[in-house]
C-alpha cells in the first residue's frame, strides 16, 4: 500500500511562476479600488500631452495618480516608500499593475507634474465625500484613519464644507511646499 501525500508540494529557493489575480484578494468596496475609479475619470489630458511617443513607454499618469493620491490616503509620502509598497503591499500592488515604479519615477512624476496636482486632488478628494468615503471634517494628507464605509445619509452644512476645503487646500499647499524644499534640496 502506497502513503499518500500529506501537505501539498512546498519547496524552497526555487522561483514559482506563480499567476495571481490581485484583484481577487481585495474587497469589492476596498478604498483602493474607489480611488483607482476616481482617479479614472480625471482629465489628465494636460499631464498626457506631455508625453513623447518616442523611447520606452512610460507608465500612465492616472496609474502614476492611483498609487500617490492613495499613498496620501494611507499617510504615505515618500517615494521610497511608495515603491516599496508598490512591491509589498496588496492595494499597491493592484493599482500599480504589478509594474513596480522606482522611487526616481514616483519622484520624478510629482516634481515634474505637481502644478497639476492641485486641482486633480481636490476633485479625487470631491468625489470621494461625494462617495462617502471621506469625511468632511477630517484631512487625508496628515495620516488620519479613513473608514471606507463612511455614511452616504450625512451632511454636512455650508460652513462645515468650506472649512474643510479650505482646511485641504491648506494641506496640498504644504504638500506643495514639500515637493519644492525636496527638489531645491536635489540642486
Amino acid at each position: 500500500m502506497r502513503n499518500m501525500a500529506t501537505f501539498k508540494k512546498y519547496e524552497t529557493g526555487h522561483a514559482h511562476g506563480v499567476v495571481i489575480d490581485v484583484g481577487g484578494y481585495l474587497a469589492a468596496g476596498h478604498l483602493c479600488r474607489q480611488v483607482e475609479k476616481i482617479v479614472s475619470t480625471l482629465d489628465t489630458s494636460a499631464i498626457e500631452a506631455n508625453y513623447s511617443g518616442l523611447g520606452q513607454n512610460g507608465l500612465h499618469p492616472k496609474l502614476m495618480l492611483s498609487v500617490i493620491f492613495y499613498g496620501y490616503m494611507e499617510g504615505i509620502r515618500s517615494g521610497r516608500k511608495l515603491s516599496q509598497a508598490c512591491a509589498e503591499n496588496l492595494p499597491f500592488i493592484y493599482l500599480s499593475k504589478a509594474y513596480r515604479p522606482k522611487k526616481s519615477c514616483i519622484n520624478d512624476f510629482r516634481k515634474q507634474y505637481y502644478p497639476h496636482f492641485s486641482s486633480l486632488f481636490v476633485q479625487v478628494l470631491k468625489k470621494c465625500g461625494e462617495a462617502g468615503l471621506v469625511d468632511a471634517s477630517l484631512s487625508i494628507v496628515d495620516g488620519s484613519k479613513i473608514e471606507a464605509n463612511s455614511s452616504k445619509r450625512r451632511t454636512k452644512t455650508k460652513e462645515q464644507f468650506e472649512k474643510w476645503q479650505r482646511h485641504l487646500l491648506e494641506d496640498i499647499a504644504a504638500l506643495e511646499k514639500e515637493a519644492l524644499d525636496e527638489q531645491a534640496k536635489k540642486k
